[in-house]
């Protein structure tokens, strides 16, 4: 069993999150799940990658950065608002794409 599998015995309503092309997931670190977070990675670019972390349905936390670079773009909210509004993030290269750190 898988840590994907584990949060969604624990959190059925994250069960979508094995339909999501191109995503691996992991524990945030050892401990309860609830406590260090279901994090979730996509590499979208040579250079760029989403990030997500969960602590349940109703908590995640979203980031676009470059690998190894600072956050560009950052999200906080239920674990559907926060993956809608990533898909509605434009990939880097494209018009709108945000390039610019912010600050964490």
């Amino acid at each position: 069993m898988n840590v994907l599998d584990v949060a969604v015995l624990r959190w059925p309503e994250l069960a979508e999150l094995r339909h999501l092309d191109g995503w691996t997931w992991q524990r945030g670190g050892q401990g309860d799940l609830a406590e260090v977070g279901l994090c979730g990675y996509q590499r979208i670019a040579p250079s760029w990658m989403n990030v997500i972390w969960i602590f349940g349905p109703n908590e995640a936390h979203a980031v676009r950065a470059m690998i190894d670079g600072p956050a560009t773009w950052t999200r906080e909210g239920t674990v559907a608002e926060v993956l809608g509004a990533l898909a509605t993030v434009p990939r880097p290269g494209r018009p709108g794409a945000p390039l610019t750190a912010i600050d964490p």
